[in-house]
């Protein structure tokens, strides 16, 4: 049975390297391997530039969508991001596109105390309140939520089946509370509010510094526009349920049909990184996406 995050395409460092000699005037003196998403390959080259290279085709147009976006935005925002400032060609040794960026220092959060995680609150609540306001007329080539995030009918029995592939693999509780959870939750309607999201928040597409404070947001590929819930799925799988409540009173109000749908965009997204993290056995990952399901189900 094949997985979403199966790839396509797969990208050697030596592939990589003779890529990016022949399209630009760098000579790879080193190239590392830094991460492997669900749609790109992600290698760090001369330790001051970050290639993504795509692994699937969908993960193709989402890569033309983040070379416009973050050209734009990437000096707007409270928060660093990626600033592309290579776009790779198609070629008959590689036959997609890919992309260079000024590398952001910084790891994926990891064993998070409670004060860190408060700590985070007010630079992450301002950073989501600056992108979604920012004038989506701006950004032309980037889409409309064309995958349905927040529908819940339509998601719902992806999450149970998810949920029933981690019970077969640890006895937990927990996972039977996300599954009690997946089972009763009723469809909301979305409502018609859009602005433009990053679109994928979790634990994996952020950075810190090692005071371990918020230091970037990384992976764009799923930006579109759609609604606020999308992102704000990030208070409830990083904050306990007082930060959840600080959050908020720094992003602004939002009502109860939000809350419910960042909770259920919350759950699917961990749930989803829990089974990947599995497949590609992923134990730091796996442990982090725990924590961050208690802390959604359980806020704590």
């Amino acid at each position: 049975m094949t997985n979403i995050w199966d790839p396509e395409y797969t990208i050697t460092k030596e592939l990589a390297s003779r890529l990016i000699e022949e399209q630009f005037p760098i000579s790879v003196d080193s190239i590392e391997e830094i991460g492997e998403g669900f749609d790109n390959t992600i290698f760090r080259v001369n330790k001051c530039y970050t290639f993504r290279f795509p692994r699937r085709e969908i993960a193709v147009k989402l890569l033309k969508s983040e070379w416009e976006l973050l050209r734009i935005i990437a000096d707007q925002l409270p928060v660093p991001v990626p600033k592309p400032i290579f776009l790779g060609a198609e070629s008959h040794a590689f036959p997609r596109i890919f992309i260079g960026y000024h590398y952001l220092a910084g790891k994926a959060p990891q064993a998070l105390t409670n004060e860190e995680r408060l700590k985070m609150i007010k630079p992450l609540a301002m950073f989501l309140k600056k992108l979604h306001s920012l004038t989506i007329d701006r950004f032309q080539t980037v889409p409309y939520d064309e995958f349905d995030r927040l529908h819940i009918d339509k998601r719902k029995s992806r999450l149970i089946d998810a949920i029933q592939k981690l019970q077969k693999y640890e006895n937990l509780s927990l996972f039977d509370l996300a599954k009690d959870y997946a089972k009763n939750v009723t469809h909301n309607t979305v409502p018609n509010v859009t602005v433009l999201t990053h679109g994928d928040l979790h634990i994996r597409n952020m950075l810190v510094n090692e005071e371990k404070e918020l230091a970037g947001m990384i992976d764009w590929g799923d930006t579109h526009i759609g609604h606020p819930a999308v992102d704000l799925s990030i208070a409830y799988s990083l904050f306990p349920s007082e930060g959840q409540k600080q959050f908020f009173s720094i992003y602004g109000e939002v009502d109860d049909t939000t809350l419910k749908l960042a909770q259920f965009k919350a759950i699917f997204t961990i749930v989803s990184l829990l089974t990947y993290s599995i497949d590609k056995k992923d134990n730091e990952l796996y442990e982090e996406g725990k924590i961050s399901l208690s802390l959604v189900l359980l806020g704590e």
